[in-house]
């Protein structure tokens, strides 16, 4: 898989900022962070999730290139979505995506815990930036068959996870029935602010168009947006998102759920990203994670002024490693129109 503008990436959670001054195309959103948020379950329904038979994660072979797919073609990065009553949604990429995807330089061609697990159970997750990453859960037709992910808030009413969380290429249509997802989830009776209801959701359309029946043949573009009724992250706050041109050895801290013992407990795994590892569309990573942190952010802490910034997604494992889906500068611009909608 090749790594570099032109894949997608989510999944990088907290993180001490182990990095050089990074390069980026642009500035993005710097998060936000709600001092005295309000805890409060007027945000939907409370039920909690249910347990059923889990869907395994979708895993990349472990000879598949680390470039984008039919390197000849251009990915259009055209949205493709659904709204709640089932109606069809397509956005064209703007102008500065297309300049993105244009200039982006195109590079050359599991397991889930890794050694002793380093996951830490989080005590309070309605403290920043933990307050900012729910627990996404879809189903099927089937009501045995459950989607357990991980999302991250990345605006006032935006949500970002994995493709995979909300569409299935094996089921007639492919969108998922019913996502349901609560930020700072925290157990089974830890629900601080509710469901926050969503109103559409998006993925890329290289992400239905490209499938072969190959996971290895839409991985690059395993991103997906969820867009909220209501202003969720005003209350709550959200994470800072950003693509970097030139992204070094860095500090890296993986928020998510699943850990086999108390499956709704959100958690935090730290580990340190090598140089080595980073391509332009993804990184591996020895976080320690679950299926159920399947679109997870994966973000560095800058301690000059305590922000929280996602790079990527967690995605599952490759090669004896984890890794993640990097946010790449059309990725990022893409949510950018989004929030600014």
């Amino acid at each position: 898989m090749s790594r570099k503008l032109g894949g997608l990436a989510w999944a990088l959670v907290l993180a001490p900022l182990a990095l050089t001054a990074p390069a980026t195309a642009q500035d993005f959103s710097a998060g936000k962070k709600v001092d005295k948020p309000e805890v409060s379950r007027s945000l939907g329904d409370t039920a909690m999730p249910q347990k059923a038979t889990r869907t395994s994660t979708l895993q990349r072979s472990s000879e598949s290139s680390r470039a984008l797919p039919g390197a000849s073609a251009a990915p259009s990065y055209r949205m493709i979505g659904r709204s709640r009553d089932g109606a069809e949604r397509k956005i064209e990429p703007s102008q500065r995506v297309i300049q993105a995807i244009q200039g982006e330089k195109k590079a050359e061609q599991s397991r889930d815990v890794i050694g002793r697990d380093g996951r830490s159970h989080v005590q309070d997750t309605t403290q920043y930036p933990n307050i900012a990453v729910g627990f996404l859960q879809s189903t099927n037709t089937d009501p045995q068959l459950v989607y357990n992910c991980t999302a991250a808030l990345i605006g006032p009413r935006i949500a970002i996870t994995a493709a995979q969380c909300v569409y299935d290429h094996d089921i007639d249509g492919g969108w998922l029935e019913a996502s349901r997802f609560w930020p700072a989830l925290n157990g089974n009776d830890v629900v601080p602010f509710g469901e926050a209801e969503w109103d559409e959701m998006y993925v890329l359309e290289d992400y239905i168009n490209d499938y072969d029946g190959s996971y290895d043949s839409i991985w690059p573009y395993d991103v997906a947006v969820i867009v909220f009724k209501e202003p969720v992250g005003d209350n709550i706050g959200w994470l800072g998102y950003n693509s970097f041109d030139d992204l070094d050895t860095f500090d890296a801290v993986l928020t998510g759920y699943g850990d086999g013992r108390e499956p709704w407990r959100q958690f935090d795994s730290k580990c340190k990203v090598q140089k080595a590892n980073i391509s332009d569309l993804d990184f591996l990573h020895q976080c320690d994670a679950d299926y159920m942190s399947t679109g997870a952010p994966i973000y560095m802490h800058d301690a000059s002024d305590d922000s929280y910034t996602v790079l990527a997604l967690n995605m599952g494992g490759l090669n004896g490693q984890n890794w993640a889906l990097r946010i790449t500068e059309p990725i990022a611009l893409w949510i950018d129109d989004l929030n600014q909608k």
